[in-house]
């Protein structure tokens, strides 16, 4: 924070801190902020921040403000999270229909791998083989533009770095896959 105060690092980091302490209310609070300066970092936290608000009896809040934010800046870490919410609370088939509203106004390849997931498990046994047909045959594509990039060397990493692996600089990961890097 003293290093530089507007940076969602620490704020991001707190309330990962408050949340694995069970202090609910304090990682939202600090979640918040992020959510209000540097809202597409959010989608690195956004189970966490479902699952805060869900603990404190606040579900549907935090899947509204979540699904604000992804609509201003869509991310398919985010997609996946509100998609698993959406699931849990208004089961599969309405999840199905939100993300497939979702997909058309943010097209993803990422975001339709997830969609024939949710669909094959909605399916029945005779229904699934064209479903988990096309998820297979987009998969492998899928899982290269999963990757966040490092901004200065190019490393790609299937998980957020704060510090790159590769050339060891500090903030060279933009919150999203290089599927939406590329898009954007």
């Amino acid at each position: 924070m003293q290093a530089d105060p507007a940076h969602p690092r620490p704020r991001l980091l707190r309330g990962e801190v408050a949340a694995a302490e069970g202090d609910h209310a304090a990682a939202i609070e600090s979640w918040r902020g992020v959510e209000r300066d540097s809202p597409e970092w959010l989608a690195l936290v956004a189970p966490g921040w479902l699952a805060a608000f869900a603990a404190l009896g606040r579900g549907d809040e935090g899947i509204e403000a979540l699904e604000a934010v992804h609509r201003a800046h869509p991310s398919i870490d985010a997609f996946t999270a509100l998609a698993a919410a959406r699931a849990e609370r208004d089961g599969g088939a309405a999840a199905v229909a939100w993300a497939e509203q979702a997909l058309q106004a943010a097209p993803s390849l990422l975001g339709l791998e997830k969609l024939l997931a949710m669909k094959a498990a909605l399916r029945r046994d005779g229904e699934q083989a064209e479903v988990e047909l096309a998820q297979r045959l987009i998969q492998a594509q899928a899982r290269r533009l999963s990757r966040y990039v490092c901004g200065h060397c190019g490393f790609k990493a299937r998980q957020f770095y704060w510090q790159c692996p590769g050339c060891n600089r500090w903030d060279t990961y933009a919150p999203k896959r290089s599927e939406e890097l590329e898009r954007g």
